[in-house]
C-alpha cells in the first residue's frame, strides 16, 4: 500500500474525499485552484503556502498535546481517532472559538485554520501532498482503488488513521476479516477482534490459479504489510486478536503467493513463445525481427505499430488466451520483446527522417551532385591514364572546385545519412594491398530495394575508392584535405596579412606571413582559384599586388626584425615581442622564468615585484629565476620569493 501519493496535488473533489470529508460535511476548499497533475501551479500559490504554514504549526502543536496527554507515551502511531484529548497548544493555531473542551482527533480535523474555509484536514492534506510531510501523510493518508475487496467500481478508500482503523476492525470492510476467510484453514474459527470471530474457508494451498488473481492478491499482501503500522491506533481490546491472526495468516498468504509464483514462469514462457511466433506482417514474425534481426521494410511501420497496439489492448486473441497483457507486461521476458519492437519503431522513424527528400542534408547533397559527378569522372579518367598531365590537372581542378560550403554539405550527408546505414572499414589483404569495404549497420535492414538504389553511387565511390592500394587513403580523404588547403590558402592571402604594409618594419613573424601569402596565392592561381566563391576570389585577387610588393621589399631590402629570443653572445640575450617592441617583463621559457628589461635579459640581478619592493626575486648568471635555494646567504622559497 502506497500510504500517500505525491504524484500530484489532488483535485478539490479528491481532497473532499479525504479524512476531513469522511468526518464532516464541510465543503471542500480550494475548489477552483487544485487540479490533478498541476502540483506546481497549486503548491506554490500564496493561499496554499499560507494554509500549509498554518497546518504545520497546528501539526507540531498536536504532537506536543498528544505527548502531554500521557507523560509523553501517546504519539501518532498510538492515538485513536475516537478518543478525546485536550488540545491546548493546538487550539492556539486554529480559528478562534473552534476548539473548546476535549475533542477526538476525528473532530479536531474538522476545525478550521485561521485562513477562511480551510479545515485542519484540508491543510494537512496539502502539507502531505506538496511537502511530503511524514506526520501529515500518516494522519491524512492516501486514496487507492478499492479493488482489494473485489469491487468493480472506481470507488476510493483513504488510508488515514480513521479509515485505517476501519479497514482493520470494521466488520464489513476489514482486511483482517478477509484474510481469515481467504487464507484461514477451512472450518477453523478465528477470533480476529474482541468478541468477533470468523471461519476460514480456504484449502491449504491452491487458492491462486491464474496470473490475474496472483497480481490482485499480491497487491492485497503489500497493503496488509503496510497496514501494520496502524495497529497501534486500533482499540486496545482488539490489538492482541488482530496481531495474532495477522501474524499467523499473513505467512499463509505469502506461502500461497510464493507457491504460485514458482509456477508462474510457465505462463510467462507460454506467452513469450506465442508472442515470438506471431506475424507482424505476412511471413515475418516477432522472433524473426527481434532474435534474428531480419530485414523489415520501413514501409511496414504502421503494421508494426498496429501489432504493438493490439498486443497491449489484448486484441490479439492468441496471446489473450494465455494471459492478459497487463498481467505479464512487467515480466522481463515479455518486456524484452516489447521493448525491442518499440525500439524498432523509433529506429524506423529515425530512418524516415534521414531519408526525407525535403531534409536540409538531402537538399545539400543535391546541390553538389554536379560537382560530385565531375569529380568521379575526372578520377576515373586520370586512373585510366596516370601519365597524362592534362587528366591530372583536370582531376586537381575537380577537387579544387569544392568550396568549404560544398564540403560541409557532403560531410553532413556522409555522417547523418550514409553512415547511418553503412560503416567503412579499410582491410589489408594477404598480398599487402588495401581495400575499403562498405558494411551494413543494423539500420540498413529497414531499407527497401528502392532506398538502396536511390543512394548516390558517386558518394559511395568517393568513400571507398583508394588513391593507391598500397595504403588506405581514399579520395574522400584527399577531397577533405584539398578543401581544407583551399581554406588555409584563402586565409593566408587575406586575413593573415591584414595590418602589414609597405611602411612596416617587418618582424620575423611578418616575414613568415608574407612568404606564406605568396605561396598560397601561387597554389590558388594554379587551379584558377577553384574552390573559392566569387566574393572570396575577389578578395584574394585584390591583394595580389600587395603580396608581390611586400615580398619584393622583404627580399630586396632585407629589413627584418627578428622576434623572440636573440642570442647576443657571451651568455647575453635580448627578447623581442611579436610586434617588434622590447618589453620589460617576466618571460617563461621551458620550465624557467627570465626577466627582461627593455628587451635585455638581466643576469645576477635582484628584481622587485613593485615600486615598494613588496617581494624580491633573484636571477642567476644564466638569467634564471632561483627558487628553493639559498644564494649568498639569502633564502628563496618555491615561488622564487626572498624569505626575509
Amino acid at each position: 500500500m502506497n500510504k500517500y501519493s505525491s504524484k500530484a496535488v489532488k483535485t478539490a473533489a479528491t481532497v473532499g474525499m479525504s479524512l476531513a470529508m469522511v468526518l464532516s460535511n464541510a465543503a471542500p476548499v480550494f475548489a477552483a485552484d487544485i487540479s490533478a497533475g498541476k502540483k506546481a501551479e497549486v503548491c506554490y500559490t500564496a493561499d496554499t503556502k499560507q494554509a500549509m504554514s498554518e497546518a504545520k504549526d497546528a501539526l507540531n502543536a498536536m504532537i506536543q498535546d498528544l505527548k502531554s496527554a500521557d507523560n509523553g507515551k501517546i504519539n501518532l502511531s498510538k492515538v485513536q481517532a475516537s478518543t478525546e484529548y485536550t488540545w491546548t497548544n493546538t487550539a492556539t493555531f486554529l480559528k478562534s472559538s473552534e476548539v473548546s473542551g476535549k475533542l477526538s482527533l476525528a473532530d479536531l480535523l474538522t476545525k478550521k485554520l485561521p485562513t477562511d474555509e480551510v479545515t485542519l484536514a484540508n491543510g494537512l492534506a496539502l502539507l502531505a501532498d506538496c511537502n511530503a510531510d511524514a506526520d501529515a501523510k500518516y494522519i491524512i493518508g492516501t486514496h487507492i482503488a478499492d479493488d482489494k475487496f473485489g469491487s468493480t467500481t472506481a470507488a476510493e478508500r483513504e488510508f488515514g488513521i480513521a479509515n485505517a482503523i476501519k479497514l482493520i476492525t470494521d466488520g464489513a470492510d476489514s482486511m483482517i476479516k478477509e484474510l481469515v476467510i481467504n487464507y484461514g484453514d477451512k472450518g477453523t474459527t478465528y477470533t480476529w477482534k474482541n468478541t468477533t470471530s470468523e471461519t476460514g474457508s480456504a484449502a491449504k494451498i491452491g487458492k491462486i490459479t491464474d496470473l490475474a488473481t496472483y497480481n490482485t492478491e499480491k497487491g492485497k499482501y503489500n497493503d496488509l504489510v503496510d497496514l501494520k503500522q496502524y495497529f497501534g491506533n486500533i482499540p486496545s481490546a482488539d490489538q492482541t486478536y488482530v496481531k495474532d491472526v495477522y501474524n499467523d495468516l499473513l505467512d499463509v498468504m505469502k506461502e500461497e503467493l510464493d507457491t504460485y509464483s514458482s509456477g508462474t514462469n510457465q505462463i510467462v514462457k507460454d506467452y513469450v513463445n506465442k508472442l515470438k511466433n506471431e506475424d507482424i506482417i505476412e511471413g515475418t514474425n516477432v522472433a524473426d525481427v527481434v532474435d534474428s534481426g531480419a530485414d523489415f521494410d520501413r514501409a511496414n511501420l504502421d503494421d508494426l505499430k498496429d501489432f504493438l497496439a493490439d498486443v497491449k489492448a489484448d486484441k490479439n486473441s492468441t496471446l489473450k488466451a494465455v494471459a492478459l497483457y497487463e498481467d505479464v507486461e512487467d515480466e522481463s521476458a515479455v518486456a524484452e520483446y516489447i521493448d525491442a519492437l518499440e525500439t524498432m519503431v523509433s529506429e524506423i522513424e529515425e530512418v524516415n527522417d534521414a531519408l526525407k527528400s525535403t531534409s536540409a542534408v538531402n537538399k545539400g547533397l543535391r546541390d553538389i551532385t554536379g560537382k560530385l559527378s565531375s569529380l568521379i569522372t575526372a578520377i576515373n579518367d586520370y586512373e585510366a591514364d596516370t601519365a597524362s598531365d592534362i587528366l591530372y590537372n583536370k582531376y586537381q581542378a575537380a577537387m579544387a572546385a569544392f568550396t568549404q560550403a560544398d564540403l560541409t554539405k557532403l560531410t553532413d550527408y556522409v555522417e547523418d545519412v550514409y553512415e547511418m546505414f553503412y560503416t567503412l572499414n579499410a582491410v589489408q589483404r594477404s598480398n599487402g594491398k588495401y581495400v575499403v569495404r562498405s558494411e551494413e549497420t543494423e539500420y540498413a535492414r529497414y531499407l527497401s530495394e528502392d532506398d538502396i538504389a536511390d543512394f548516390d553511387t558517386n558518394v559511395k565511390t568517393l568513400l571507398t575508392k583508394l588513391v593507391d592500394d598500397s595504403n588506405d587513403e581514399t579520395y574522400y580523404q584527399v577531397l577533405t584535405e584539398t578543401t581544407s588547403d583551399i581554406t588555409k590558402y584563402l586565409k593566408a592571402c587575406t586575413t593573415d596579412i591584414e595590418g602589414i604594409s609597405l611602411g612596416t618594419t617587418f618582424t620575423s613573424s611578418d616575414a613568415k606571413k608574407i612568404v606564406a601569402a605568396r605561396n598560397a596565392y601561387a597554389e590558388l592561381e594554379a587551379v584558377n582559384f577553384a574552390g573559392l566563391t566569387a566574393k572570396e576570389k575577389r578578395a584574394v585577387k585584390a591583394n595580389e599586388d600587395l603580396i608581390e610588393a611586400l615580398y619584393a621589399k622583404l627580399i630586396i631590402n632585407g629589413t627584418i626584425t627578428q622576434t623572440g629570443w636573440v642570442d647576443k653572445g657571451n651568455g647575453d640575450w635580448d627578447y623581442i615581442a611579436e610586434d617588434g617592441s622590447r618589453p620589460s617583463k617576466w618571460v617563461a621559457s621551458g620550465a624557467n622564468w627570465y626577466y627582461v628589461k627593455n628587451g635585455t635579459m638581466l643576469r645576477n640581478s635582484w628584481i622587485a615585484s613593485d615600486a615598494q619592493g613588496t617581494r624580491w626575486y633573484y636571477v642567476d648568471d644564466n638569467g634564471v629565476m632561483v627558487s628553493n635555494t639559498t644564494v649568498n646567504g639569502y633564502t628563496f622559497n618555491s615561488y622564487g620569493v626572498w624569505v626575509k
